[in-house]
């Protein structure tokens, strides 16, 4: 008798089980990271929005006539002084129904956030202390980024606190 060697159903079955078992297993690795880049990219996206807002408040108070601020009793969601440099009225302005963190002088707002980066916390943004010998300006706000519905792979937020000192 002539018998030809070749596989069987059952040696098939198992080849392509175990084929579709590690690819699977190989997929899920790819998806993970996949998630994972999607997560980093919104929280650096987050915190780079901080950052930027941070620098642009201090870069504004650096120029501000200590005697001219004009700060919130307690907490609120502005302060306002005159510029040392053009004798320009400026206010840093947080308004979570626009989505922002501006300034504002002469009638043009220059917002210092991208449209993706969303603000809250806008109703306790600054508070003063001018009564010490040094000034402080004390800011406080919250960014997020993406859609808390999608997930948390697709959502990012942080809250960010900061310190100015006025300069005379």
């Amino acid at each position: 008798m002539n018998f030809k060697r070749a596989f069987t159903i059952i040696e098939m079955i198992v080849i392509i089980g175990s084929l579709a078992f590690v690819f699977i297993i190989v997929s899920q690795i790819l998806m993970n990271s996949v998630k994972s880049s999607r997560k980093m990219t919104k929280s650096n996206g987050v915190e780079e929005g901080g950052s930027w807002v941070i620098a642009e408040i201090r870069k504004n108070l650096l120029k501000a006539d200590v005697y001219s601020l004009s700060c919130p009793t307690g907490v609120g969601s502005s302060v306002t002084f005159v510029s040392r440099i053009d004798g320009q009225e400026t206010s840093i302005v947080c308004d979570e129904n626009e989505g922002l963190i501006a300034s504002v002088s002469a009638g043009r707002s220059v917002s210092f956030l991208t449209d993706e980066v969303k603000v809250s916390g806008c109703d306790s943004f600054v508070s003063c202390d001018l009564d010490s010998p040094i000034p402080v300006v004390d800011f406080s706000f919250n960014l997020s980024i993406g859609d808390r519905s999608r997930g948390v792979d697709d959502y990012a937020s942080r809250d960010f606190d900061a310190k100015v000192v006025i300069r005379e």
